[in-house]
């Protein structure tokens, strides 16, 4: 129990220091540069700024599901580290009782099936964020592959000059990359 206590304490207070540390100040900055960037998107058509928009909400949207599966994934990967910590600081503890027993296999193999656990569910974690990265990069792409083709028949009727598309093209570059 303690081995646990102690794993998570440790894990708590590394996730808080990276957001007071660097993590609100990126925010802020993120904010600022995309909201500057989406009332110039605005400003030069609202057709395309709707397509643009609507694309990011698809987005953001997804990145809400795939942050609380993150989250059970996170949650699920502490409960066995602190698991495996946990039975290790007992299997130290009582070393002794585990001499006298000669049970020093049995800790080790507890040891391993608690690795093999934590290893299991961070492979399960990467295997999700791999998949959600190739989605969101999917539709990202596709999403401006639409933006240019609407921006490219915009030009060609006239609604917007060349320069505004570059410059159109352009936000749409910095705000999804």
């Amino acid at each position: 129990m303690t081995g646990a206590l102690l794993s998570r304490i440790n894990a708590d207070v590394e996730v808080i220091q990276g957001i007071l540390s660097t993590n609100i100040s990126m925010v802020l900055r993120g904010s600022t540069l995309i909201v500057s960037i989406m009332i110039k998107m605005l400003l030069i058509n609202l057709k395309l700024a709707g397509v643009t928009f609507a694309a990011l909400l698809l987005c953001i949207s997804a990145v809400g599901s795939y942050g609380e599966c993150m989250k059970r994934f996170a949650k699920m990967i502490a409960k066995e580290k602190s698991t495996m910590t946990s039975d290790a600081l007992e299997g130290f503890t009582n070393i002794k009782t585990v001499k006298a027993f000669s049970a020093e296999d049995t800790e080790i193999e507890k040891f391993e099936n608690g690795n093999a656990n934590v290893y299991k569910a961070g492979m399960k974690k990467q295997l999700w964020t791999a998949c959600f990265t190739f989605v969101q990069q999917v539709g990202m792409y596709g999403a401006l592959i639409v933006i240019c083709y609407m921006s490219y028949d915009l030009t060609k009727s006239g609604e917007i000059t060349f320069g505004e598309m570059t410059q159109y093209l352009f936000y749409t570059n910095v705000l999804v990359f």
